[in-house]
């Protein structure tokens, strides 16, 4: 699978200034033998994946949220991807 990256950027309201960023990168989920006694089994040895490499927020701004809004937003971009790809087989 292909390693590509995108980087989202919440800058300052009038300045050039990151507030913060997020970056998601694309990967994949291996399917392991389950070891818990659960008789679960998959289709696939290999499932995609969508991961975050990095997030950063400004140490002024810690603790107000944007970190998670952030994280919901690469969620809500995941998921229009993955209904577009549904959409379009």
């Amino acid at each position: 699978m292909a390693s590509l990256a995108r980087t989202y950027v919440a800058v300052e309201d009038g300045t050039e200034r990151v507030s913060a960023y997020i970056t998601v990168i694309c990967g994949e989920i291996e399917v392991q033998a389950n070891h818990d006694g659960e008789d679960l089994q998959y289709p696939y040895p290999r499932y995609p994946a969508v991961k975050i490499a990095r997030l950063a927020v400004d140490r002024r701004l810690q603790g107000g949220g944007i970190g998670r809004q952030l994280v919901d937003l690469a969620l809500g971009i995941t998921r229009e991807i993955i209904r577009a790809m549904a959409e379009n087989g």
